[in-house]
């Protein structure tokens, strides 16, 4: 999947710096500029995005889970983070099923909506 993720970038974002978290560095030679070494102290699985700050080399980040690919040009992604420290992609909902059923937890918390994000997918400056 990083490997798809890699040549998608690379033909939608191609003026970008890409870089890649792994155990397996020989694997993504010339598909990233960077290959950052996995840290398994930074725990298993969705803990390592708790560290996403500690691995990047960049002052501004654009993470993509490797279950992703770039459709499109990232340019515009960057432009609207730019003001941003830190963002993700999503919505405020009112109504629904997300995990949960929306209103009821709305409700339940007094809560006028709440977020809804796509978790493989973080824009951040250092």
């Amino acid at each position: 999947m990083a490997k798809m993720l890699a040549l998608s970038l690379k033909l939608n974002a191609p003026g970008i710096q890409r870089a890649v978290v792994t155990d397996a560095a020989n694997e993504f030679r010339g598909l990233y500029d960077i290959c950052i070494p996995f840290e398994p102290a930074y725990g298993k699985g969705l803990h390592q995005k708790l560290y996403l700050d500690k691995y990047t080399p960049f002052e501004e980040t654009l993470f993509i889970d490797s279950d992703c690919l770039a459709v499109k040009p990232l340019g515009d992604t960057f432009s609207l983070c730019a003001e941003h420290n830190f963002a993700v992609f999503g919505d405020q909902v009112t109504t629904g099923e997300w995990y949960m059923d929306v209103a009821a937890m709305c409700k339940r918390f007094g809560l006028a909506s709440i977020p809804m994000f796509n978790g493989g997918a973080y824009y951040f400056k250092r």
